[in-house]
Order: C-alpha cells, then sequence, then structure tokens
C-alpha cells in the first residue's frame, strides 16, 4: 500500500513539474518572431534603414519595422494609439506629451539644386525659377523660415512639403529648380545635388529628439543601439550634428 502511494506520489511530483517546466519554457521570451516598430522623422530613412538591415543580420529573429513620415504626423499617430516602440522627432515640440525626450543629433537646412544649376545665392530665388519648402508646422518648414530671415528672399515656392522626402525627390527629378532640404539629403546625393547655406545656419539647425516607448528587453537593446558611440559617428559622417 506504501509503495503504491508512494509511486503515486512520485507520477504526481514528476506530473507537476513537467507542466512548471512547460508553461515556464512557454513564456520564455525568444527573438523568433520579435518586431521593433521604430517611427522616425522622414530625413532619417537613409541611415535608418542601413543600420536595421544591420542589426537584423547580427540578430536572427528580430525585424525591425520603420515607419518614416514627418514628425507632426507621427506624432499624431502615437498619440492616437499606434503601436510604436521607439519615436525619434525632428523637433523636440512634436515629442511633447509622447515621452521625455533625449536630445539625439542635429540637422540643418540648405538650398538643394541640382550640381550643375546656375543657382548660386539664396537671391537667385527672385529670378525665374521654382523652389519648394517643407510645410511652414513641420521641423524642415520650421527651420527654413528661419534661415530665410533677412536673406531677402521675396519669391514665394510652388508648393509646400509634408515630407522632407519629398522635397528632395522633386528637386532630384528637376520638377523644381530648388528646394529647402537637409544637409544629410545632399551629403546622400553627392552626384546630383550640391547645397547653398545659409547666413544664419544656427537658427536652419534642427534639434532631433529620440524617446523609447516600450520597456520589451529587445527594444532597450535597439534602443541602445540607436544611440551607441558607433551608431552617432555614422549618423555624423552623413552629415548629422
Amino acid at each position: 500500500m506504501r509503495a503504491k502511494e508512494a509511486m503515486s506520489t512520485r507520477k504526481f511530483v514528476s506530473s507537476t513539474a513537467l507542466i512548471l517546466f512547460m508553461t515556464a519554457f512557454a513564456v520564455m521570451p525568444s527573438a523568433a518572431g520579435v518586431q521593433i516598430r521604430v517611427f522616425a522623422a522622414s530625413s532619417l530613412s537613409e541611415a535608418y534603414t542601413a543600420l536595421g538591415k544591420s542589426y537584423e543580420t547580427k540578430h536572427p529573429g528580430v525585424k525591425i519595422v520603420y515607419s518614416f513620415l514627418g514628425s507632426p504626423t507621427l506624432a499624431t499617430q502615437i498619440k492616437s494609439g499606434a503601436p510604436a516602440d521607439i519615436f525619434v522627432s525632428a523637433s523636440p515640440e512634436d515629442m511633447k506629451g509622447i515621452a521625455a525626450g533625449r536630445n539625439y543629433v542635429t540637422n540643418q537646412i540648405v538650398l538643394g539644386v541640382p550640381i550643375h544649376s546656375k543657382i548660386k545665392t539664396f537671391l537667385d530665388l527672385n529670378r525665374s525659377v521654382s523652389w519648394i519648402q517643407c510645410a511652414h508646422e513641420v521641423p524642415c518648414g520650421i527651420a527654413t523660415d528661419a534661415a530665410l530671415v533677412g536673406e531677402g528672399v521675396t519669391s514665394k515656392p510652388v508648393s509646400l512639403e509634408l515630407r522632407v522626402s519629398s522635397a528632395v525627390q522633386k528637386v532630384k527629378s528637376h520638377e523644381v529648380d530648388a528646394a529647402f532640404i537637409y544637409k544629410t539629403d545632399v551629403r546622400a546625393n553627392p552626384t546630383q545635388l550640391r547645397a547653398i547655406n545659409p547666413r544664419d545656419k544656427s537658427a536652419a539647425t534642427t534639434q532631433y529628439q529620440i524617446a523609447q516607448l516600450n520597456k520589451n528587453r529587445y527594444v532597450t537593446q535597439y534602443f541602445h543601439y540607436l544611440t551607441s558611440r558607433s551608431t552617432l559617428a555614422l549618423l555624423h559622417a552623413k552629415g548629422f550634428g
């Protein structure tokens, strides 16, 4: 009788241990199928896409999903419940109400023109040329407005773009003669574009901020990657300050 009771007890303990092991295994975090959602200003698309691919190669099972749009649009989406793990804004203003962002990198607005353009100065925009800038409410537009102060430009842009990437494409395709874009955009297209700097570079500078919105350990690891010295060095090489 006692032998049967002992055997039953051992079976119960073994079954319980197996259930506990399987339960623990089921809830253990795994990198397989992990998605990290990064909402970032469109001016970071070229650099961040390369960074994401490099990270995925070194971390099998992790997928970096980017959303590149104007910072105000991204901020509105996040406030409306869009699932973002990391937010990188081209302006501290758009980080307000979302998280306590930390200063990240800077960028500078320049007048981008085709490499062989006859446009040499801001005043050339007063001639019969077409030029564009970002909308006044987005970071690249705010910086452009500041850059234009005191430059003597009396002509008006033919369109206002919600994303700096749209302005870049239009000047690259010669749809317009010039566009106010970021220094990094010109640096990324050295055979197609050249930059004309504003006199007041500080006024034309934008301050980017970054914030981690999800404390998942995989997100934390990628956040550390984006803010690491090696990543910052790469961004600086691409023209970010």
